[in-house]
């Protein structure tokens, strides 16, 4: 209700508030492009460390090799995303692509305040999912966390922590949000056609056996979310610090329902 009544997310704010400077055209297919390479290199760096490990596909990886998976693939990724960022900010010298040191607290307490809505559009689906006669099943939705929690994980759970709360928030909003909504809003020139398509998109890579489907809408709402901070802003650290509030949340709820 505040942010509807201070005109933040109602139809045509962005064009009664000044929103973050948008880049130019010409940097749509630049940023599709940065963002296939980002890609590309964290497939790379997956291959590499499966390969190392010589992982058995049959038998799956150990906890340590999963935890080492964890962050060589996490630090490959995030490494990839902020060099396509810097290589952005030196092209377009927008300050959407530029890393600053404000804005994680505005984003944890966003992150803080949105969960509740979050939890509460989960229960509502998983409602509706039970009225279409496909249930939920009981427990931890995301395998991650049921991992996370698992007794046998032991130490080696903080790199799966770590990974989850730390590395992937990092990842994930420089590819979809710094490089994927900003190419879309370069080339639309609209900015809640670009939320919506990234939030999409965000939405794509959750879609799986790993997660239970009534969790996909708030993990969409949470990419609308992110995404109108960001073009509010012009800050990436604000949907960085969303994200990583939203996945550190969802760990120490599975903590405490495991």
């Amino acid at each position: 209700m505040i942010l509807w009544k201070r005109d933040t997310i109602r139809p045509g704010s962005f064009k009664r508030i000044e929103p973050a400077e948008a880049p130019p055209p010409e940097s749509g297919l630049v940023l599709f492009a940065m963002l296939i390479g980002c890609l590309i290199v964290s497939a790379i760096a997956a291959v590499l460390v499966t390969q190392a490990q010589g992982v058995d596909p049959e038998i799956g990886r150990t906890m340590p090799e999963q935890g080492v998976f964890t962050l060589l693939v996490g630090f490959g990724g995030v490494a990839a995303g902020v060099g396509a960022m810097l290589l952005a900010c030196r092209t377009w010298a927008l300050d959407r692509f530029r890393f600053t040191s404000s804005g994680y607290l505005t984003g944890l307490l966003l992150g803080l305040a949105l969960y509740p809505l979050l939890l509460s559009v989960t229960m509502v689906s998983g409602y509706v999912f039970r009225l279409l006669g496909t249930p939920p099943g009981e427990g931890i939705a995301h395998e991650t966390l049921n991992t996370i929690v698992a007794p046998e994980t032991g130490a080696w759970r903080w790199a799966v922590i770590a990974g989850a709360v730390v590395l992937t928030p990092i990842f994930e909003e420089l590819l979809f949000r710094g490089l994927l909504q900003s190419a879309v809003v370069s080339i639309v020139r609209n900015r809640w056609v670009a939320v919506l398509i990234a939030s999409a998109l965000f939405v794509g890579p959750h879609i799986g056996p790993a997660i239970q489907p009534h969790v996909l809408p708030a993990i969409g709402g949470l990419g609308i979310a992110m995404g109108v901070a960001y073009e509010r802003t012009g800050k990436i650290s604000i949907p960085i610090a969303m994200h990583a509030m939203y996945n550190g949340i969802n760990v120490g709820v599975s903590f405490l329902i495991a």
